[in-house]
């Protein structure tokens, strides 16, 4: 194999923590909390991923409530042991995990219109940034304008 395809595999420290690769699980909207609890479905699912060799996990988390409680919530001390026992099943593997904390467009726009929240809507791709995708695994539908095309 070529040397630049083994960095992959080597450790690679980030702000000070170690990684035992460069292998990461990006965030998912999974829909396997139960009102918001961290329960064994997730616990599970994330534990067989640091099993199979990943460096890093990296979780979607929710901070305010939703109308279905599908995503893990943060927004109060009582989901804290959902995610300890989610964490110490990923690093019983050498696995790191970290939240990423999301903003549900759909929800925070409920059903009035999309509004840019950042410094660009538009992605290097010509594509709608982040405040355009909207879409969730309950409805699919995007909100705002038309998606751009790659040669406009």
């Amino acid at each position: 194999m070529p040397t630049q395809k083994k960095k992959i595999f080597e450790p690679i420290t980030v702000g000070g923590v170690e990684i035992k690769n460069r292998i990461r699980v990006g965030p998912m909207a999974l829909g396997y909390a139960d009102d918001g609890y961290i329960g064994d479905t997730m616990v599970n699912f994330f534990e067989e991923r640091a099993k199979g060799g990943y460096g890093l996990i990296d979780v979607a988390l929710w901070p305010y409530r939703v109308e279905h409680g599908f995503f893990p919530y943060v927004w109060d001390d009582k989901f804290i042991l959902g995610l300890h026992r989610m964490a110490e099943a990923v690093h019983r593997h050498g696995t790191r995990i970290i939240g990423q904390v999301g903003t549900g467009y759909a929800w925070a726009f409920d059903k009035g219109p999309v509004e840019i929240i950042g410094p660009s809507a538009v992605s290097l791709f010509r594509r709608p940034g982040p405040p355009f995708r909207v879409g969730t695994p309950t409805n699919p539908a995007r909100l705002g304008e038309r998606p751009l095309k790659v040669d406009e």
